[in-house]
Parts: C-alpha cells; structure tokens; sequence
C-alpha cells in the first residue's frame, strides 16, 4: 500500500517530519537555558559589555588631540599673540615717553633758570662793589661772584650741549624758536616787546647776531668789571673800563670811589638793560615755547595710546564674537552629547565603570555648589 502513495506525497510528510524534529530540538535547547541561573547570564553579559567598552575606550583618541581643534589653537595662539603685543607696546611707549620726558625735563630746567641765574649774578657781583664784608649764601662775596661767572658760562654751555643732544625728541615749533632766538635774530621774536631799533643795534649788534653772541658778551662784560675789582681793591688801575668822573662819595677812598664808580659805566648799564630785556623776554618765550612743544608731545602720545587702545579692544570684541562665542557653543553641545550619551548606557554597567561615576560625580558636585 505504501508503494502506491506517490513521491510527492512522501516528501511533504519528509518535510513535516524535519520540521518537528527541528521544533523539539529548540524546545530542549531552550528549556536548557532556561535551568541557568539568570545572575550568571547578567554577570556574563556585563562583564562582556564592560570588556567591549573599556576595550573601545581605549582605542579612542581624545578630540583635542585632532586635526579639527589646530585651527582653534592657532586662533588662540593668535589672541595671546595680540594681547601680548598690546601690552608689550603700552609698556614700551609708557617706558619711552618717562625716558624722553626726563630728558627733556633737565634741558627745560636749563632754559628756565637762564634768566633768574643771570639777574642773581648781576645783583651778587654789584653787592660784592657796594660792601664786599657781606656775605651771598653764607659764602665769602668775592668768591662767590667769581663762582656764579663760571657756573652761569657751564650751564651756558650745557643748555647748547642738550638742546643739540635732544634735537630729535623737540618738535618742529619749538625748533625753529630756539634758532631764531638763540642763532638767528632774537628780534623778530621779541617783536613789539621791544624797540626794534634799539634792538638790531643794541651792544654792538651781538642781540641781532643771536643770543648765543649776546651771552658770551654778557659773560665777559660781567667778567670785566670782576676783574677792574680785583685791580682797584688791589691798588692797580683798569683800562678796559671808562669810570665817570663826577663821583664824589664822602669819606671814601679813592680805590672805594672807583669800585662805585663800576656800578654806573656803560658796561654796567649794558648789562643791566640786557639782563632786563633782552635775556628775560626771550627766556621767557623759549620757556612758553619750550612747554607748548611739550604738551603737543604729551598729547600726541596720549592720542596715539588711545587710538591703539580702541583698536585693542574692538580685536576683542570681534574675537568674542567670531571665536570665543561658537567655541563655547560648541563645547556646550559636545557635553550635552555627552550627557545624552551616557543616558543610554544601562544603570550596571555604570555603576561598574569607575571614570564614568567619577564624571557624574562632578556634574552633581559642581550643580550642588552653583546651588548655594
């Protein structure tokens, strides 16, 4: 009878057969299983999924370690670059500008204690021929005229010496009133402060040749009459001077009257007029001068700081825009992945992994602290 079942038949029981087989085969493996213990499966499972994270961990580079983060260390590289320069330039200028102002500052003293030193030597020397017994400055008189002659031709001196040493920290103003007064003609500066026919014929035209001439004349005609003193003290005669000869003074010798007589030559009241004129009105304009030049430096240098410092702090305006502002964006949302990302790690194998429970340690820490 079995002969007589066809083959397609005998194949689809076949079929059905395997099938079962197959069922009963699975149910048994499964009920094999299941008599496991489950603790063991879970040890098992996190143990594997621990290797697999550790193991991937390690293999992972750190982002800042990366190509994409040169261009953000080349920026930052840069903004230090420029603050440093910034400060490195407001020390510099600030530095320079004390060094400079110094400088200037004795070559200022200078030219502002010309005209008060040579009245002060004019009063000393004619002191010293109305009554020789008194002391200047606590010193002998005669000794003392002789050492203003030569401290008043060294200052001279020193004030050409720096004004020639300074030449490139005046400006342009200032220099042309120093050579119109002291080289070229006093009078055109002096202008309607003096009689300007007076002053182009004035001691021989030494005013109009420029007051380095009139100087020096001055230092010698005060010179002069030292030394007429020290021959008339000494019994001798002085014929560099002409004494009048209509002083009479009662009771005085005739070396006493000569000496008073010095008071009143014409070289005397040379002197006098030029210390009185001439040598105080253009001090004075070189000092206003002198401090005007100043404060258009001052003030040119103070602008220009100012200018720099606007810049500087634009650069960093436009840097807290352009770079710092997305770069803090951008590392807000990596540790928002990174927050994200460890909520999809299961609870076990966090609390088996030590550099993760550091890591939420901290977030709570720094949020309990912020709390306060």
């Amino acid at each position: 009878m079995f002969l007589d079942i066809p083959n397609r038949t005998v194949k689809i029981l076949y079929n059905k057969c395997e099938t079962f087989l197959s069922n009963l085969q699975i149910g048994e493996e499964d009920e094999m299983l299941s008599e496991i213990e489950e603790p063991e499966l879970d040890k098992t499972q996190d143990d594997m999924n621990i290797a697999t994270f550790i193991q991937k961990k390690k293999r992972r580079r750190f982002k800042n370690s990366g190509k994409g983060y040169q261009l953000f260390l080349i920026q930052f590289a840069v903004i230090i670059a420029i603050s440093e320069a910034y400060f490195l330039f407001s020390f510099i200028s600030s530095a320079l500008h004390t060094k400079n102002s110094k400088v200037l500052a004795v070559e200022f003293n200078l030219t502002s204690s010309l005209q008060p030193f040579y009245s002060f030597l004019n009063v000393a020397e004619r002191q010293l021929f109305w009554d020789s017994s008194i002391p200047i400055l606590h010193k002998d008189s005669y000794v003392m005229a002789t050492h203003n002659i030569k401290s008043a031709y060294e200052g001279y001196t020193q004030l050409l010496t720096d004004h020639s040493n300074n030449r490139d920290l005046h400006r342009e103003d200032y220099m042309n009133t120093f050579n119109q007064i002291m080289i070229t003609n006093p009078c055109v500066s002096l202008g309607k402060m003096v009689d300007q026919t007076d002053c182009q014929t004035f001691a021989a035209l030494a005013v109009k040749k420029g007051m380095t001439v009139a100087l020096t004349r001055q230092f010698e005609n005060l010179r002069m009459l030292l030394g007429c003193y020290s021959n008339y003290t000494a019994g001798n005669s002085c014929s560099v001077v002409d004494l009048p000869t209509n002083i009479s003074v009662a009771g005085a010798t005739t070396a006493q009257i000569k000496i008073y007589s010095l008071m009143v030559t014409s070289v005397a009241r040379e002197i006098n007029k030029m210390d009185r004129i001439y040598i105080q009105n253009t001090t004075r304009i070189m000092i206003d001068s002198f401090k005007s030049s100043f404060d258009d430096r001052f003030n040119s240098n103070l602008t220009t700081k100012l200018i720099v410092f606007i810049v500087f702090i634009v650069a960093l305006i436009v840097v807290y825009g352009v770079v710092w502002q997305p770069t803090i964006q951008k590392i807000n949302n990596d540790m928002w992945r990174t927050k994200l990302m460890l909520g999809m790690i299961p609870l076990n194998v966090i609390a088996k992994i030590k550099s993760v429970k550091s890591y939420i340690k901290r977030i709570n820490t720094n949020r309990d602290l912020s709390s306060i």
